[in-house]
């Protein structure tokens, strides 16, 4: 799954809390007045700290004021447990508040749900927002179905808009998922935190798993 976080405009604070209990302090003062970038800031550093409960409290509480990807990512947090229901449902209501990164997500989701159908549809709509990674997967999809014309097309269509994943999958049709294990492994070494996360999400999506990422 994909994990775009924008940076959060400024807020008021001139120094952010370094513990648990300090952080939770602050979030329920934002929780009182509404303030959603400090509640999605908050839940951010609540996540990277494995608070998830917490994390996923202050994440609704933000899209419940408003923040346009505090969906997004409770539905992340809910896939990395498993929770796939409600995943489902928080990627649902991303789309729902306009975020067109959660049509990727969702249709990662349906495929390992064995929704292929509307799997197809989510990523076509993410194509349609301009998601390339989305081109890659339909095409992997179309594949496995056979429809090996269909499915180079959209590899094709993916390389010429810049994707890496797409030279995996024209050399080696199908596999659009190893492609994105390296690209996550690639910025795993250079010291990119979140493609841990990433990197756990997509083992989890294909049945993988390693010790020691």
């Amino acid at each position: 799954g994909k994990r775009r976080v924008p940076p959060g405009r400024r807020t008021r604070l001139r120094r952010w809390p370094r513990t648990p209990d300090a952080l939770a302090r602050v979030l329920t003062h934002a929780a009182r007045r509404g303030d959603a970038e400090v509640l999605m800031r908050g839940a951010i550093m609540l996540d990277r700290w494995g608070r998830l409960d917490e994390a996923m409290t202050a994440y609704r509480l933000a899209g419940q004021s408003g923040h346009p990807h505090a969906w997004f990512n409770l539905g992340i947090v809910l896939r990395r447990l498993d929770r796939l229901d409600d995943a489902e449902s928080a990627y649902r209501m991303a789309i729902a508040h306009g975020n067109a990164l959660a049509l990727y997500n969702l249709g990662l989701l349906l495929v390992h749900r064995g929704a292929r159908d509307e799997a197809k549809r989510q990523f076509e709509a993410a194509m349609a927002a301009g998601d390339t990674d989305a081109c890659v997967q339909l095409g992997a999809l179309l594949w496995h179905e056979g429809r090996t014309t269909d499915a180079e097309a959209l590899y094709q269509r993916a390389l010429a808009a810049g994707n890496e994943d797409a030279h995996w999958s024209l050399a080696e049709p199908g596999v659009a998922l190893d492609g994105a294990e390296t690209r996550l492994r690639t910025a795993l070494a250079a010291g990119d935190v979140m493609a841990h996360v990433d990197l756990g999400n997509l083992y989890s999506d294909i049945g993988k798993f390693t010790i020691g990422i």
